[in-house]
């Protein structure tokens, strides 16, 4: 199975075409490798979109966030981790691509 990619073609729009969908609205900070601080809005067919601003760095939000998404869209936490944990593998090489 193949990996979501990473729409980087409006740096001030990301898409990260998994599902749920996750959108970063706004600009990465590629000089600030000590934290990944993001407002995203998170897709999932039937439901509102969610829209939540973090630093993905940051654990205990990160795992808040997770619960949060899980919840909304009624789907099993590690689904939501996975396509987070990946996003933010997506993001870093971009970072480190562009920075």
């Amino acid at each position: 199975m193949r990996e979501p990619a990473l729409n980087v073609t409006n740096p001030k729009r990301i898409v990260y075409s998994s599902l749920p969908r996750v959108t970063l609205l706004g600009e990465i900070d590629l000089n600030e490798l000590s934290k990944l601080e993001v407002t995203l809005k998170m897709d999932y067919i039937g439901h509102d979109p969610l829209r939540y601003q973090l630093d993905l760095y940051d654990h205990e939000k990160l795992e808040c966030f997770i619960q949060v998404a899980s919840q909304h869209f009624s789907e099993p936490h590690y689904e939501i981790k996975t396509t987070i944990l990946n996003l933010i593998d997506q993001i870093e090489q971009y970072r480190y691509s562009h920075g």
